[in-house]
């Protein structure tokens, strides 16, 4: 659980955005305008190329099987 004072403003922008993840991962630095708002989105997006690159090597096909002579 994350916890973060916000304004009033920015809880209209996080509903209207669909979600705390979609606002972080979707404003602009300019827009956002917070050191912790940036950590949270350098966070996160570590996060997704982990589980991305965690997909990749699943999805990669097993190598052929050694050939017998």
């Amino acid at each position: 659980m994350v916890s973060v004072q916000v304004t009033a403003h920015a809880l209209r922008c996080i509903d209207k955005a669909g979600g705390l993840d979609n606002y972080v991962l979707n404003t602009s630095a300019e827009k956002m305008a917070s050191l912790k708002g940036m950590e949270l989105k350098d966070k996160m997006m570590r996060a997704l190329l982990e589980v991305d690159a965690a997909e990749v090597n699943d999805e990669q096909p097993p190598p052929p099987p050694p050939k017998s002579d």
